[in-house]
Parts: structure tokens; C-alpha cells; sequence
């Protein structure tokens, strides 16, 4: 691993996992199969912290989402519209399950990106590079550690509206934050600005945007769970039918403008419509 990290030009990330005993240990268990290394040149960690002997615990995390457990090569981050990813990150509220990240796929030159916390991406540069545990796909940056629902809205620069209604209904966003396997359709403020508002009915608003997966055979709403056909039943008690059109995604007629806004305890999706 520590030889072909170096040669795929990432040694500052081997520096990275090699500085925490904890994250050193997972990386040469024989546990990671695939590990997201990013490039030296997009490594943005100062030498100051990595001259730091154990990580900060953000920087475990970061870490820890780095390392996939499963072998995956790039045909299948390349399945359309992509692949949600098991990490070694187990802080994640998902019943058990472990914290994902999302490959999208939909690009037409045939890149890859991966999408993490905020719904921020690395795209992968260099993919299946060979070390005696599995592979490595190089990237241009590390992955973004999941925030709560409230955070992730505030930071997005487009749902500030969402935000405001979270704040609102401030016992059911704090709800929202603890309730394991959710996906919510955050409506974008050009969309709230078309409606006019949302008046007093903050907790039936957010419970219309809510989908709570239950059970095994009810997958988050990351991307890749999203099928045609579909028929989500939100925990205000509606329905939203789930149509993909050309490699564009709607969700009771809303489309989603941006998509796998990863959250500790499940995703979010930007969409165009309340």
C-alpha cells in the first residue's frame, strides 16, 4: 500500500493515514479494498497538521470515508446514474449501516465524480490503480464529512427559504437531525419565491419534503435507489411518484437540480419545485 500510494502521487495523503494509529490500523488491516487517495497536488491538510501525530476527529472521519471495504473498480462507479458506496465510516445514523458516499456517472464525457457532506465533489483523475489489497482511485480532494440537515441547508447558498423553515419548526428539524434513514427534496428558494411563501404551516411543509425508509426493503433515497415508477409516501402522509426523464430526475414533478447531499443520517435533494 505505502508503495503504491507513492507511485499513484499521493504520498502526502499516505502521510495522512500513517500519522493516526487508529486510521493507520484500518488502512493495513487487509479490511480496505478500495481506498479514494487524493493527488498530492489537491491535498489541502497543512504541514502543520500533518506533522501531527493523531488526528483531529473530523480528520478520522475523513479518513474513514476514504476507505471503501468492498472492491470497486471504476465500471461500476460508472454504472448509471452511479453507485452508492459503503465507507469505513460507522458514525453514520443508519440504523447500523455505515456512512456512503455516491459516484454520478451522468456526465457525457464519461467522468466521474463522487459526491459526499453538502453534496460537495472530487472527481476521480486517475482509477484502478493496483496495491496488494485492492485499488485506488485518485482524486482531486478529500471527501466532505456529513453535516445534520440544518447545517447542510444553511450551506448550500440556494435553500436559505428551507433553512428559515427548519428554524421555524425548530422541534421538527431537531426530530429530523435524529431520525435515522431520511431523505428529504429540499425545494430551492426560486421555488418557495414561486409559491409565494409558505406561511404558518411550517411542520406540514417540511413533512411534504420528508421520506423515512423503513426497514430493509426501503432504501435511502440516494440516486442510484431513485427507479422510475417509484412511489415514495412522505411522513406527512402524501405521495410523490418518481419519474426519470433523458437522465433528468422528478419527484412528484419536481426536478431535482442537485442531487446526493450526504447526511449523517441519510441525503438530501435540491429540487425545483414545493
Amino acid at each position: 500500500l505505502t508503495d503504491a500510494l507513492k507511485s499513484a502521487g499521493c504520498s502526502e495523503f499516505l502521510d495522512f493515514i500513517q500519522s493516526d494509529a487508529d486510521v493507520w490500523a484500518l488502512y493495513s488491516s487487509g479490511r480496505v479494498q478500495t481506498i479514494y487517495a487524493p493527488a498530492d497536488t489537491s491535498f489541502n491538510l497543512s504541514a502543520a497538521a500533518l506533522r501531527r501525530r493523531d488526528l483531529t476527529p473530523a480528520e478520522q472521519q475523513a479518513a474513514d470515508l476514504a476507505a471503501d471495504t468492498k472492491q470497486t473498480n471504476m465500471s461500476k462507479l460508472r454504472l448509471i446514474p452511479g453507485t452508492v458506496i459503503s465507507t469505513s465510516d460507522k458514525t453514520a445514523n443508519l440504523d447500523g449501516d455505515p456512512q456512503v458516499v455516491v459516484s454520478d456517472s451522468r456526465s457525457t464525457d464519461g467522468s466521474v465524480t463522487i459526491a459526499s457532506g453538502q453534496g460537495n465533489r472530487v472527481n476521480i483523475i486517475k482509477s484502478d490503480l493496483s496495491f496488494s489489497g485492492g485499488l485506488i482511485h485518485v482524486t482531486d480532494g478529500l471527501f466532505t464529512t456529513p453535516q445534520l440537515l440544518s447545517k447542510t441547508a444553511r450551506a448550500t447558498g440556494k435553500t436559505s427559504q428551507f433553512s428559515s423553515l427548519l428554524t421555524r419548526g425548530q422541534a421538527n428539524a431537531s426530530s429530523l437531525d435524529n431520525t435515522p434513514r431520511i431523505t428529504v427534496f429540499i425545494p430551492s428558494d426560486s421555488a418557495f419565491a414561486a409559491t409565494g411563501g409558505f406561511g404558518t404551516a411550517a411542520k406540514e411543509v417540511l413533512d411534504g419534503h420528508v421520506v423515512v425508509s423503513r426497514g430493509a426493503a426501503q432504501k435511502v433515497g440516494y440516486l442510484p435507489n431513485l427507479k422510475s415508477g417509484q412511489v415514495l409516501t412522505t411522513s406527512g402522509g402524501g405521495t410523490l411518484d418518481v419519474k426519470v426523464q433523458g437522465g433528468d430526475y422528478f419527484i412528484g414533478g419536481a426536478k431535482i437540480e442537485r442531487a446526493n447531499l450526504i447526511l449523517p443520517n441519510g441525503v438530501a435533494h435540491i429540487v425545483s419545485k414545493v
